[in-house]
């Protein structure tokens, strides 16, 4: 930011963000590939602090200690 923070930060970090009561929370949730079969589980939400949205997905990798971001836009 203009500030020297970081704009796209984990929701855990970030105080003042959360998810709409009246919304489904994806954390938890699995995160299934194009062939049907689980990747991972979202774990966090990365938000962009100067626009009220969800950027990335943080995912733990199914089967490793690995975790990735996946952008917002790439999920159905």
């Amino acid at each position: 930011t203009v500030h020297g923070e970081a704009k796209i930060v984990p929701m855990r970090t970030a105080p003042g963000f959360h998810i709409e009561p009246r919304d489904p929370d994806p954390r938890g949730l699995p995160v299934k590939a194009c062939d049907g079969r689980v990747a991972g589980t979202i774990v966090d939400l990365w938000v962009d602090r100067s626009e009220p949205q969800v950027r990335y997905y943080e995912v733990q990798l199914a089967g490793a200690e690995r975790r990735v971001l996946l952008p917002a836009a790439f999920v159905q």
